[in-house]
C-alpha cells in the first residue's frame, strides 16, 4: 500500500501545528496545500522539506487537479463544511478541524453525506477525545468503577488567540458561534463519559453577550443536558477571557467522584474516589 495523499487546506496557527506533525510521518505525502498567503507557505513547507508540495489559493483546482485520498481541513471555519461536502462527493476521506460546519443546516448536509458514502472516513478533531485522562476516565465510567454517574459538569473557559491575522475570530460570519470555536470540546468529553451509561432526552442551553473584545458572536455559553436514566450533564463555556485555562472536571456517581483541576499545581489536579479502587477514600493519583 502506497502513502496517504493529504489536500491539505489552511496554514495558520493550528494548520501549521498539524502539517509539521505530517512532514514527519513517512506514511502520508502532500502534493498540494490550499493557502492564501502563498509566500508565507512556501517558505514554511521549503523549511520542513516539502519543496515538492504545490500551493494554490483555489481548493476547487486542488480537488480536481491534484490525485488525493483525504482532504485535511484547517481552514477558517466558515469554509469548513463547504470544502467538507466537496471532497465527499469527490470520493475523499475527510478530517476537519472542529467545528464541522458554522450553521446547523450545513452540519446535517454533511451527515447526510457521510452517510450516503459509508465507505469513506470522517473525522472531526475533538482532540480532547484522544487525551489519556480523558482515556482512562471514559474506561473507569465503562467499567463501573464509578457506579451510575449521577451528575457531571465539565468546562472550557479560556481567552482564544484573536491578536494578528487569527483577527478572523472576531467575525461570525466567519468563526460561527463561540461552541463551535471551543466549548463543543467540553461537550465532546460529555457525550464519551455518559454514552455507555444513559442517553441524552433534554439540552437546555443560553447563551450571553458579555465579553471584553470585538467578538460578533455572543461569547459565553451555558449547557445543560438530560439523560434518560435521571442524570444531568453542565457544560459552562467562555471563549473571551478566563483567568487562567479552565478544563474543570466534576464527576459524580454511586461508587466514587472524579474532580480535574486545569488551574492549579500539577501534583494536585486530579483527585478521586471509588469504592473498587481506592476503597472509598479520596486520594490524588498524581503524587
Amino acid at each position: 500500500m502506497g502513502k496517504l495523499r493529504i489536500l491539505f487546506s489552511g496554514l495558520g496557527w493550528m494548520g501549521k501545528s498539524q502539517m509539521a506533525l505530517l512532514a514527519k510521518n513517512t506514511s502520508v505525502c502532500v502534493p498540494v496545500v490550499v493557502e492564501p498567503k502563498q509566500a508565507e507557505a512556501r517558505a514554511f513547507l521549503d523549511g520542513l522539506g516539502m519543496k515538492d508540495t504545490v500551493v494554490t489559493d483555489d481548493y476547487d483546482y486542488a480537488l480536481e487537479n491534484f490525485d488525493c485520498d483525504i482532504s485535511w481541513i484547517v481552514s477558517p471555519n466558515c469554509f469548513h463544511d463547504g470544502q467538507a461536502t466537496k471532497a465527499l462527493e469527490k470520493g475523499l476521506h475527510v478530517f476537519c478541524e472542529k467545528p464541522a460546519s458554522v450553521t446547523f443546516s450545513a452540519f446535517e448536509k454533511e451527515i447526510e453525506l457521510s452517510r450516503r458514502y459509508p465507505k469513506l472516513v470522517t473525522l472531526v478533531n475533538y482532540v480532547l477525545s484522544y487525551n489519556e485522562m480523558e482515556k482512562a476516565l471514559i474506561e473507569m465510567v465503562k467499567a463501573g468503577k464509578m457506579g451510575t454517574i449521577e451528575q457531571l459538569q465539565v468546562n472550557y473557559r479560556h481567552p482564544i488567540n484573536t491578536s494578528g491575522d487569527k483577527a478572523w475570530k472576531l467575525n461570525k460570519a466567519m468563526m460561527g458561534d463561540a461552541f463551535g470555536m471551543g466549548i463543543n470540546h467540553a461537550v465532546s468529553i460529555v457525550v464519551h463519559l455518559m454514552e455507555t451509561q444513559a442517553k441524552p432526552v433534554a439540552v437546555y442551553a443560553t447563551s450571553q453577550n458579555f465579553h471584553i473584545r470585538g467578538f460578533e458572536a455572543q461569547t459565553v455559553h451555558n449547557v445543560m443536558i438530560r439523560y434518560d436514566n435521571g442524570a444531568t450533564a453542565t457544560v459552562l463555556g467562555n471563549i473571551d477571557r478566563e483567568n487562567g485555562y479552565d478544563l474543570y472536571h466534576c464527576l459524580n456517581g454511586t461508587k466514587g467522584s472524579f474532580i480535574f483541576d486545569s488551574r492549579i499545581e500539577e501534583r494536585d489536579k486530579i483527585r478521586m474516589w471509588s469504592d473498587d479502587l481506592t476503597d472509598g477514600m479520596w486520594v490524588y493519583p498524581l503524587h
